[in-house]
């Protein structure tokens, strides 16, 4: 009798142990990382002048002027989808300080935004992070503007932005820094080279942001 009972009450709690074992590793997975970055491909979006009737209200009343003042549609959309990215994925809002840079209105994490042709991308960590992301077939003179900007000296597009994008993304992390961070991670996607940079080593997750805001995990191949 006692046996029946012993083996009941094991079946029985099988369900539940095993419900609360996957719900303390997924949120372990959830939080695990002190770094993401969201990807959003503007190419994706089929019909622009509907997305920005579908999306144009979450934008504040100063939002909403500076959308008005961007004249090129492309850029409309850079501006719009950042703003997308942060009330939907965050359940926040952007403030933007007197020298431009954003953070978030609840300040319950850093951000850095980043734009480049169809690719937008969003930074939410712990620490201060800044990021930036660059289209590498872009053809320039890389040694002028590589002295120019007292850039190591190269002739060829990858070791050239790999520089710039380093460059961009600590002046949006601090304008005045003068010290080597000790974070600094190259990704790759399509022909675009994507840098990100903070003052505490972090771990990153890489999500694939959809039209629908649904997201997903993406692997890119780290520059060296």
């Amino acid at each position: 009798m006692e046996a029946n009972v012993a083996c009941t009450l094991f079946f029985y709690f099988i369900p539940i142990v095993h419900f609360f074992i996957l719900f303390a590793f997924g949120n372990l997975f959830l939080y695990s990382f002190s770094m993401k970055i969201f990807i959003a491909d503007l190419s994706k979006i089929i019909n622009i002048q509907n997305f920005f009737n579908q999306n144009l209200e979450v934008l504040s009343f100063s939002e909403r002027e500076r959308f008005d003042r961007i004249a090129l549609p492309l850029k409309k959309l850079q501006f719009l989808m950042g703003r997308l990215l942060v009330k939907k994925l965050l359940s926040d809002s952007i403030v933007v300080d007197k020298n431009g840079k954003p953070s978030l209105s609840s300040n319950s994490k850093y951000i850095s935004l980043s734009h480049s042709d169809n690719y937008v991308v969003l930074c939410v960590a712990d620490d201060e992070v800044g990021i930036d992301i660059e289209n590498c077939t872009k053809n320039r003179n890389f040694k002028g503007l590589s002295d120019y900007l007292k850039f190591e000296k190269c002739d060829d597009a990858i070791t050239f932005y790999k520089q710039f994008t380093k460059f961009e993304a600590e002046y949006k992390l601090n304008p005045s820094l003068k010290k080597e961070l000790p974070f600094v991670k190259f990704f790759k996607i399509d022909n675009f080279i994507m840098c990100v940079v903070s003052q505490s080593d972090s771990d990153v997750s890489i999500l694939s942001v959809g039209v629908d805001f649904t997201t997903f995990r993406l692997e890119l191949e780290e520059v060296l």
